[in-house]
């Protein structure tokens, strides 16, 4: 005959294992870690779901990347931790980047291959974009079908030194076709303007194009 209180025991242990598996169960899906794989010696076009501070996380230090470039406002930024890189952008009147946002993209150009890892809390929501060019990603790390951005003419790709892209309007696609954008790649859009006249297609856009010596790669539209 078993004894009552081994049962108990039992009880009470099974209880306190359950316990811990409701609650790694609920870390596993409130969190998760995601890699971005840098290539070395390349343009990296990449996507982070997390606020970066540019001057204190590690993927940045010089002996890894040489200069990061992002487009908000219309207007290019960059940053360098080498300081003949930076003073050149400097003498340029390029605005210096403080801090990566969340579901921004992001051209980096990366001295080594390495892995960067990291954990991000899933929240329900959306990339901020406006009218003209947005260069963004996914804000929760997941892929994103390029039919769904509905409100886009233009989506671009920049994936193993070649542009992927999507046209909303049908029209004419010299590049290669983009079906998905992975969680953490970055990408362009463009976003017409509703005050236009919206007979406008993507012949006559015309791609903000950044003329410097230490520019990202650029689509020819």
């Amino acid at each position: 005959m078993i004894n009552s209180s081994l049962l108990t025991t039992i009880g009470v242990t099974n209880m306190r294992v359950m316990h811990f598996i409701f609650i790694l169960f609920c870390s596993t899906t409130l969190l998760f870690a995601e890699t971005i794989h840098f290539k070395k010696n390349s343009w990296n076009f990449v996507g982070f779901q997390n606020n970066i501070n540019i001057t204190k996380d590690p993927f940045l230090n010089s002996s890894r990347s040489q200069i990061v470039w992002t487009y908000e406002n219309n207007s290019w930024n960059a940053f360098s931790s080498v300081s003949t890189i930076d003073n050149k952008l400097r003498e340029n009147n390029f605005k210096r980047i403080s801090k990566i946002k969340s579901s921004q993209g992001v051209w980096v150009f990366s001295n080594v291959a390495y892995n960067y890892i990291q954990t991000k809390a899933i929240a329900i929501s959306k990339a901020i974009t406006t009218s003209g060019w947005n260069l963004i990603s996914s804000p929760n790390g997941t892929e994103i079908d390029a039919k769904q951005i509905t409100n886009a003419q233009i989506v671009f790709v920049y994936r193993d030194n070649s542009w992927f892209a999507h046209f909303n309007n049908n029209s004419y696609n010299p590049y290669n076709i983009l079906d998905t954008i992975k969680g953490t790649e970055a990408y362009w859009t463009y976003i017409a303007d509703e005050n236009l006249d919206s007979s406008n297609n993507s012949k006559a856009i015309s791609f903000p194009s950044l003329i410097s010596d230490i520019a990202p790669p650029q689509p020819s539209i």
